[in-house]
């Protein structure tokens, strides 16, 4: 999928000040994320009847993904409050803004009521069928995580990525395009400018979020 918008990451103003200074963002690892449902289909029978428990299919299945693939994982937006409550610690922190005008290895999550399920009772290789479905189930979350608006970049992962016991990816100024400092982050526009000069990063935009005059809705102010 190719994106020709800015998608968002959000983190403290610690994490922000570290991916910057060693030009790095941390890969998540499917088990790490906060949703136990991630790449957990429904088995089931020809039926549609379940065959496993839940936790059993993911106990198997994310022995299958661990530290091989993972993913950084944005939003859409940085004007929701909620998203900066949650991901950007209480608007004291900052989302770093993305774009991928040629990248392919962007996931859009689609919010659905119901797993995904797979038939696998009549399928004694089960490979070729999660191969088929590997990039729906690493995008397709609960309707309750619809607020988000995630898109995610997914990434494979080797032990030469691995540092401080994390799997990384380089920052660069290829898809590295803004600063969004939340409405309580502490630190000023011009120190962050600042910092972006002194790593590598002049030409990416500083901007913050500010609150709304009537609506529950931030506004991005350059």
């Amino acid at each position: 999928m190719t994106i020709q918008t800015q998608l968002y990451k959000f983190m403290t103003a610690e994490h922000a000040r570290s991916s910057i200074c060693q030009k790095r963002l941390k890969i998540s690892l499917v088990p790490e994320l906060n949703d136990p449902y991630e790449w957990v289909p429904s088995v089931v029978d020809g039926s549609g009847a379940p065959i496993f428990p839940a936790e059993h299919v993911r106990t198997v299945m994310y022995s299958k993904i661990d530290e091989k693939y993972g993913m950084i994982c944005m939003s859409r937006t940085a004007s929701d409050p909620v998203l900066w409550s949650h991901y950007g610690d209480k608007h004291r922190g900052i989302a770093l803004a993305f774009t991928f005008p040629e990248v392919h290895d962007i996931v859009e999550v689609k919010y659905a009521d119901e797993r995904i399920a797979i038939d696998l009772q009549n399928n004694s290789d089960p490979g070729p069928i999660l191969d088929r479905v590997f990039e729906q189930l690493l995008g397709h979350k609960s309707q309750g995580w619809s607020y988000e608006q995630e898109f995610r970049f997914i990434v494979p992962v080797n032990p030469e990525t691995k540092m401080d016991g994390h799997f990384w990816k380089q920052l660069t100024n290829d898809y590295f395009s803004g600063v969004v400092l939340g409405c309580l982050c502490p630190a000023t526009e011009a120190e962050v400018k600042t910092l972006l000069m002194e790593h590598g990063f002049p030409k990416v935009a500083v901007s913050r979020a500010i609150m709304h005059p009537k609506k529950f809705e931030m506004i991005l102010q350059p």
